[in-house]
């Protein structure tokens, strides 16, 4: 079971995220990032253009609210008080 959150979100172009994103699973489109709609989630992996979202998922990894985050974009700055592990995926993908 795979949620998704994409602010820019279309749903005629769900076949072709699929596609691109090698996705057999159930997808749940969710609307927001808050507390409510991650709560059961393990893992977020920031993919592109989540600068309109930025802050909030620095909050989320800041506050520890999920367990890991994959960072392709290595937009959120380490913190070494979360309790949320962080990796940087792609260009230099060392954990800061």
């Amino acid at each position: 079971h795979v949620l998704a959150y994409d602010p820019f979100y279309r749903a005629e172009l769900e076949s072709k995220y699929r596609i691109e994103n090698d996705i057999q699973d159930t997808i749940e489109i969710i609307e927001k990032l808050d507390d409510d709609s991650i709560k059961n989630s393990s893992c977020i992996c920031i993919v592109q253009n989540h600068t309109i979202d930025r802050d909030r998922l620095q909050e989320i990894y800041d506050k520890g609210l999920v367990k890991l985050i994959y960072d392709c974009r290595q937009d959120i700055v380490k913190n070494d008080k979360s309790d949320t592990q962080i990796r940087y995926l792609g260009g230099n993908s060392e954990t800061r």
